[in-house]
Order: structure tokens, then C-alpha cells, then sequence
């Protein structure tokens, strides 16, 4: 029987904003450090930023630990709808499909193991295109409150400037400031093609590698993950998901990010990247691959 669809976007969503605290002061960190040395030559490049420690102890003495959580309401926000549409239409998107958490390749006997390698295939890409679809779709609805948040952690009064600098007051004052400045109600949607293709890869990686990790670790080790619904077993699946997901997902991150903070002319048009592929384009030929990897 299927279960409510309501409790899947309600847990998703109240779960990852809980978290949001903990992890605001990290993502400000990196988006002052993708933003340093925007369109540079990495070689010879010296930012105020000379790694995430020193990006802490810098932005938290010259600006106060406060400004840590700048952008944390929008941050909140974000993370309430983006991943309560994602966590929730990742499992009713799987149905759809046909997959369910227990579908696994399950060996019929006298078949080869070819075949259940690609039944085992089958059912991977089906949550990698359920994750990316689910993903896509809650980014890009979530996509005006990462702007925000975007721009306000980029600001900084008392250190150098990283970045376009939008010299916000307030979380209020910058949606109405966008609205009314930077192309009126599309303004807000700046960067949301990016922030989509960000966060399906990050979903399509993060949800399909946890649940086939979590299966294959226990199928692997049953001696050791003896419970599969087991504490260690979910933090093994999720330690091997995160490192997958991070690799993946930060050139597009380090893109969204530029995308959202970039300044815009009197049309509401980027005055630095034209869309996603420019961006793209132009980092990899000033700044070069570590450019994708800033952050």
C-alpha cells in the first residue's frame, strides 16, 4: 500500500532545516570562496581567503560569529521546500518507475551473472533519473530563496570585497529590492536553470549511491551490518553517498553560485555570465579545472 505523500515532503523538509543551522556557517565559507578570484588567473592569485579554517577564523573575527549565519532564514526556507519536494517526490517519482525501497536483483536460479548485473543496472538508473528528476524540480521551485541567501553571505563590510556586493538589509529588503531593481518577478527566477541542473546531479548521486551502498554493504558484509535498518549501516551508506555527492555536485555549485550573485544591468540581464554554459565557459578558460572546484 502506498504510504501518505504529505509525511515525505513533511520529514524532508523539517529534517534538512533543522540541520540548516549547524551547516549555514560552512556554506557561507564556501560561497565567499567560489566567489574570490571570479574571472582570475589562478596563478599568481591571492584571495583574503586562504582556506575554509582561515575563511572561520577571518570572516568571525573581523565580522563577528554572527555573520556566520548570514542568509540563515533563507537558507531555512530553501532547504524546507527544496528538500521536502525532492525527498518526496523521489519516492512517489521511484513508484512511478516501478522501483521500491526492497527492489533489488534478486537471482532466479540457473541465471547468469550478467543478468542480474544488469537487472541490478536497470533499477540504479531508475533512482538516478528519479533523483535527478525530484531534485530538479525542488531546486528549481526553491531557487528565489538561494539567491538571497546567495547574496547576503557574499556580503562583507570589513573584508575586502569577494564578488558583486548587493549591500543588503534584510532578507525582506532584498526580495523587494529584486523585484523592484532586477527584473521584477523573473528576477527572482536568476539562476534557477543552474540551481536545477546542480541539484538533480547532486540528487540523482546522492539518493541512487545511499540506497544501492546500503544494499550492497549489506549484502557484502552481513556478518557486520547484520540489521538492515541498522545505525552503522546508514551512516557507512551515508559517509560513501556524501563523498559521492560532493565531487559531483561542486562545479555546478561553484556555477549557481557566480550565476546568482553576478551584478545585472538596468534590463535585468548578467553583466558576467549570459547563462549557464557561458559561465562555464569562461571559468574554464580564465581560472582553469580548479576553478570548478573552489569551495
Amino acid at each position: 500500500m502506498a504510504q501518505p505523500r504529505a509525511i515525505d515532503y513533511l520529514i524532508g523538509g523539517v529534517s534538512s532545516s533543522c540541520a540548516v543551522f549547524f551547516s549555514n556557517p560552512i556554506e557561507t565559507v564556501k560561497v565567499r570562496m567560489q566567489l574570490q578570484g571570479e574571472l582570475q588567473r589562478t596563478k599568481g592569485f591571492v584571495g583574503p581567503y586562504r582556506s575554509p579554517f582561515h575563511a572561520l577564523y577571518l570572516i568571525s573575527s573581523k565580522e563577528g560569529v554572527w555573520s556566520l549565519q548570514k542568509g540563515l532564514t533563507c537558507a531555512i526556507m530553501y532547504q524546507l521546500v527544496m528538500n521536502g519536494v525532492r525527498m518526496g517526490l523521489y519516492e512517489h517519482i521511484k513508484n512511478l518507475m516501478g522501483v521500491h525501497n526492497n527492489d533489488h536483483a534478486i537471482r532466479v536460479e540457473g541465471e547468469s551473472n550478467m543478468k542480474v548485473a544488469i537487472k541490478e543496472l536497470i533499477v540504479f538508473s531508475k533512482r538516478v533519473a528519479a533523483g535527478a528528476m525530484a531534485g530538479a524540480v525542488g531546486s528549481y521551485i526553491a531557487s528565489p530563496f538561494f539567491l538571497v541567501k546567495t547574496r547576503m553571505q557574499s556580503q562583507s563590510d570589513a573584508i575586502p570585497g569577494v564578488g558583486t556586493q548587493h549591500k543588503y538589509t534584510s532578507t525582506a529588503q532584498a526580495f523587494k529590492h529584486i523585484v523592484k531593481h532586477d527584473g521584477g518577478i523573473l528576477g527572482l527566477m536568476r539562476g534557477s536553470t543552474a540551481a536545477a541542473v546542480r541539484v538533480a546531479v547532486g540528487g540523482s548521486v546522492q539518493l541512487s549511491t545511499y540506497d544501492t551502498c546500503k544494499h550492497r554493504l549489506h549484502a557484502t558484509f552481513p556478518e557486520f551490518f547484520t540489521d538492515p535498518t541498522s545505525v552503522k549501516l546508514h551512516l557507512a551508506a551515508s559517509m560513501v553517498s556524501g563523498l559521492a555527492v560532493t565531487t559531483a555536485m561542486n562545479p555546478f555549485d561553484v556555477l549557481s553560485t557566480r550565476i546568482y550573485n553576478q551584478p545585472v544591468d538596468e534590463k535585468g540581464r548578467g553583466q558576467l555570465y549570459k547563462n549557464p554554459l557561458d559561465c562555464f565557459i569562461k571559468i574554464g578558460r580564465v581560472e582553469g579545472f580548479r576553478g570548478f572546484f573552489k569551495g
